[in-house]
């Protein structure tokens, strides 16, 4: 059956990737981890991991104020995962509390009950260890699996890591914990595709994630056995015993399988909180410390077989001989393990190289990101299958890659060719000039993986190569295979034989490829002569058997222990940084500057030892040509230098270019408006035709694609917004009243008591104070010539404004106040009042005024009931307004599901809309991604309504409402997010009107008696709940 796009995983981690930013920028609001640990296997691939978490920092997807740490096993040794964990939660205590505290048993008793500790919400990722039958992703951690961005389509943006999307998935989490601590565990190799949203966990107590599956599948899974009980609903059920990867028989013996056989998998996810996460940490911290019990002793303990087997009855007995059973039972045997079943959950598996090839091309898509092939210039080109990645790589030249290949952090030159299926890492072709004089190119046969590492103590390398179907675990007499071929034919092939490739002391058990010392030592172009070699592509091998022989060799179970993960941290640094020099470069001698040049000339800080001066090269560059060789709008080429100094650290330069910018929108939104170059065109001569003109407006909702009506995107890129027009308790709210009267000038009142006479129409020209209540009715005068013109010096006009809604409602008042003032002044000279010249007139006022804003807010009060707009860019803004067609049955049911309330807060979306046109001006790809997503909704939105499908719409909303908290952490606040936690169960969706930050909201009830529940508790919280009907 297939995916709703509320279910699939693309929706599913796209959504969880908008909360983890969030949460991430603004944890008052949205809760995030205090803190985050990784285990290690080693003390050099911590340090590898700790480069990541602190770069995740960087990159926004780690919280500044968290500890995050990657803790290695002690000196390399390993003690299981449940050793990992203890020593990584003894790790916290010596972060926090200091290392001398760890020496004083009192001490650490104290730091263990303060309210500090067990308040700290945990995730801990089990990360460490070598992968065999991924072996390609021990250098860089196979948490740490390059994957593409689902958030942005943007083909210079890096992507995102496995560990990133974990991040993400969990991030609902610490909402769920309150203001209770706890530790929530997961496994660094499976990203769990579910809206933890929806999980909860006992408050005092453990719980397990279990997933359903076939009973064909459980061979290869722990399998959970619960107590007898209906086995659906996400519902809580006592663990009665683990079972590990158990036959089918035992499944049947055991009663694990449900009426429709399936059997429940443990996810690896794990939730201990309360008193049970008070235990846990008390027993990490005994004296003496149960991890050096291991060590002594040389045993591992399992989180997964031995700590969780303490909180399950029918475990103990086997867990008592188990190491550290007694203390693992004195200490936690308290609390029995419960299980939390999610039924829609999609596990994804990153076990092995075919599960990851198919993973990516299922649900991530293939893309060129972050490539030099990227760029503008002309000189690369991958010639990539569809459904190919190639990520963090420098492409020069014609470069071919198969279908479903993954490329990563590789440098690839003229000539390569990657087969269908093939995974390269850390690959440098250009290598291979030095030592065959550039007569052999790279090619990689298909279902292939090739990778490279630098050696600690040493300038060789280490070259590796496999098929993705290799089992390196399996034995050469139980048929294993080495780059697909059983050994006996890889020993024909090359020439070669088993004993020079295991020590005749190895048993027939361990002659596997994983101990087979394959993989010479030597250069790094050598080593891709020999990979060639191994994997049958250098058929003339007389002289490379008898070389291969000579050199020292490495087996990847030996490996680990000698890569330079400093040295692999270093090179891929220098290589993005390499990179992000070249986009740049590019991006500005091509005039187009549509790269994020803040963002890159961070990236080349970081990875050039000579940054600064390549910084100061691409400002000379930016400053040599005059402006219009840029094929860029002003706007963006001011912010371009805007963002150049302040790389720089030029503070003052930096300010002066946004201001610049600034300006420039103001004059591209003026030029657009009225192309002609006539900005306030109007027949001077025109005298007043009526002598009162009274015009009254409706407010407008909207429902998706706000922002994409903003300049500077709406006369650049595509923008579509879907929203309504409202009468409230059956009136229209915002109006105006014009008079011409016997004096001279201009009087302006409005609803507030605010008053003014003006008699010289000078005084009506910009600029405006900010606190100028009068600023909107003079720029109207402005915009429509009338301040200009000559009847004004010999007529007066009096002016009265009001909108009866609360100010700062979100309702779009400013924009159709103004809407209604300019349609009164043409009206009332007889000129043409029709809504889309009035629409134009409206953009050109605001940008006057300073306030900046769209066309969304004045279209959707002077054009009747739901529709649909879109703006196309170009030399002038044209507007196509469709009307949105109800049923009768879907209207009458819209009326009582969607209630309109307002929050009792002001909200000014002035200071939000000059964040939002930043980012745009510096070509944020998130943002970007962000506005494209909001048009995408907006048609869905459409085509929801208009078959009546009001559940999705709901649901439309809510991924609205995500987006906008996106592009600003602040459109939403505490008492918001109350609000709208209180009436969550009852609704579809909801999202705050406007820019947000406060005033109106609206939401979608689950049905018409939901709503009257909404009702209820919003009057209980003091909200007032509109009535409201559609302006027709």
């Amino acid at each position: 059956m297939a995916m709703s796009r509320e279910d699939n995983v693309p929706t599913i981690l796209s959504r969880a990737v908008y909360n983890l930013r969030l949460s991430v920028r603004c944890p008052e609001r949205v809760p995030t981890w205090d803190v985050i640990l990784l285990t290690a296997a080693s003390p050099q691939q911590a340090a590898l991991y700790q480069w990541h978490l602190d770069r995740a920092k960087q990159r926004g997807t780690i919280s500044q104020s968290a500890l995050a740490l990657a803790v290695p096993d002690p000196d390399g040794i390993r003690i299981g995962s449940g050793g990992a964990t203890l020593h990584a939660l003894r790790a916290i205590v010596q972060n926090i509390f200091g290392v001398e505290s760890l020496l004083e048993n009192s001490s650490l008793t104290q730091a263990s009950d303060s309210q500090k500790f067990q308040s700290m919400k945990v995730l801990l990722v089990h990360a460490g260890g070598d992968s065999k039958r991924v072996p390609w992703a021990n250098p860089i951690g196979k948490a740490f699996l390059p994957l593409p961005s689902l958030v942005t389509d943007d083909t210079n943006s890096e992507g995102y890591s496995l560990f990133d999307y974990i991040l993400a998935v969990s991030s609902y989490v610490p909402q769920g914990f309150g203001k209770q601590g706890g530790l929530f565990l997961m496994t660094g190799d499976v990203l769990p595709c579910y809206d933890f949203s929806h999980f909860s966990s006992p408050n005092d107590g453990v719980c397990i994630v279990v997933v359903p599956a076939p009973s064909d599948v459980a061979a290869n899974h722990g399998v959970v056995l619960t107590s007898p009980a209906e086995m659906c609903g996400e519902t809580f059920q006592q663990v009665i015993d683990l079972l590990q990867k158990p036959s089918y028989e035992s499944l049947m013996a055991r009663g694990a399988l449900s009426a429709n056989n399936t059997v429940l998998l443990d996810s690896g996810i794990f939730s201990v909180r309360g008193k049970a996460w008070e235990n846990l940490i008390k027993l990490s911290i005994e004296d003496p410390d149960p991890v050096l019990m291991l060590l002594e002793q040389k045993q591992e303990v399992s989180f997964y077989e031995e700590i969780a087997a303490a909180w399950v009855p029918s475990q103990h007995e086997w867990l008592s001989n188990r190491p550290l059973g007694r203390k693992l039972l004195d200490a936690l045997s308290f609390h029995c393990l419960i299980s939390y079943c999610a039924h829609n959950l999609t596990f994804l598996h990153f076990g092995t190289s075919m599960e990851v090839l198919s993973h990516i091309t299922s649900y991530f898509g293939g893309k060129t990101t972050f490539c030099r092939s990227n760029l503008d210039m002309g000189d690369s080109h991958v010639v990539r299958a569809s459904s190919g990645s190639v990520i963090a790589s420098d492409i020069t030249g014609t470069v071919h890659v198969g279908d479903q290949s993954l490329i990563y952090n590789c440098t690839l030159k003229d000539g390569v060719h990657i087969g269908r299926r093939c995974i390269i890492l850390g690959i440098d072709s250009e290598s291979l000039t030095t030592v065959q004089g550039g007569g052999l190119s790279l090619v990689v046969p298909d279902q292939h993986c090739l990778w490279e590492v630098p050696l600690i103590d040493s300038n060789s390398r280490v070259t590796l190569c496999c098929s993705i179907q290799d089992n390196p675990k399996v034995s050469i007499h139980e048929l294993g295979k080495f780059c697909g071929k059983q050994w006996e034919d890889v020993f024909n092939h090359l020439g070669v034989g088993g004993d020079d490739l295991w020590l005749q002391t190895i048993s027939s058990k361990e002659r596997n490829l994983w101990n087979a010392s394959l993989f010479p030592v030597v250069s790094a172009g050598k080593g891709i002569i020999f990979a060639m070699w191994l994997m049958g592509l250098l058929p003339d091998h007389d002289n490379l058997v008898s070389e291969w022989r000579t050199c020292k060799r490495m087996s990847l179970a030996e490996l680990h222990g000698f890569i330079d993960f400093q040295k692999l941290h270093e090179e891929f640094k220098t290589r993005k940084g390499k990179i992000s020099l070249q986009l740049a470069d590019a991006s500005i001698k091509c005039g187009s500057l549509h790269q994020d040049l803040s963002n890159l000339c961070m990236e080349i800080l970081e990875g050039l030892d000579a940054g600064k001066d390549a910084c100061e090269d691409l400002l000379t560059l930016y400053l040599n040509p005059k402006f219009d060789a840029f094929k860029v709008p002003q706007s963006r080429t001011y912010q371009a230098g805007a963002d150049l100094y302040c790389a720089l650290g030029d503070v003052e330069n930096a300010a002066a270019f946004e201001r610049k910018a600034w300006d420039a929108v103001a004059k591209e939104t003026a030029i657009a408006v009225e192309p002609s170059g006539g900005i306030y065109a109007m027949h001077f001569s025109h005298v007043f035709q009526r002598r009162r003109v009274k015009v009254e407006l409706p407010a407008r909702v909207d429902f998706a694609g706000g922002w994409s009506d903003t300049p500077p995107w709406s006369l650049e890129q595509l923008g579509t917004v879907l929203n309504m027009a409202i009468l409230l308790e059956g009136c229209a709210p915002i109006g105006v009243e014009l008079e011409v009267t016997g004096g001279t000038g201009v009087c302006i009142a409005d609803d507030a008591g605010h008053h003014i006479c003006i008699k010289d129409p000078a005084m009506l020209h910009p600029p405006y104070e900010h606190a100028d209540p009068f600023r909107l009715v003079k720029s109207a005068l402005v915009v429509t010539g009338l301040a200009s013109s000559t009847n004004l010096l010999c007529t007066g006009i009096s002016i009265k404004t009001w909108a009866n809604v609360p100010r700062g409602s979100g309702l779009g008042t400013s924009s159709i106040l103004a809407a209604a003032v300019v349609r009164a002044i043409y009206q009332a000279i007889g000129a043409d009042d029709a809504s889309e010249k009035v629409s134009s007139a409206v953009l050109l006022l605001e940008q006057l005024m300073g306030t900046g804003g769209g066309w969304q807010d004045q279209v959707g009060a002077l054009y009747p009931g739901i529709k649909c707009t879109s703006g196309s860019p170009g030399n002038s803004l044209s507007l196509k307004v469709e009307p949105v067609s109800l049923c009768p049955q879907t209207r009458r049911e819209l009326e009582k599901r969607l209630i309109i309330f307002f929050t009792g807060q002001v909200r000014l979306a002035h200071n939000v809309l000059r964040t939002v046109v930043r980012r745009y001006l510096q070509r944020d790809p998130v943002l970007i991604s962000s506005i494209k997503n909001l048009v995408s909704l907006a048609n869905y939105g459409r085509e929801a309504l208009e078959s009546g499908h009001l559940n999705e719409f709901g649901r439309i909303l809510l991924d609205v409402w995500l987006i906008h908290q996106e592009l600003d952490p602040f459109c939403s606040n505490e008492d918001v997010d109350r609000i709208f936690k209180h009436v969550h169960a009852y609704s579809q969706g909801y999202k705050l009107v406007g820019a947000g930050g406060g005033g109106f909201g609206l939401l979608i009830a689950n049905d018409e008696e939901s709503a009257l529940i909404v009702k209820e508790v919003l009057t209980g919280l003091s909200v007032r709940v509109y009535g409201w009907s559609i302006s027709e």
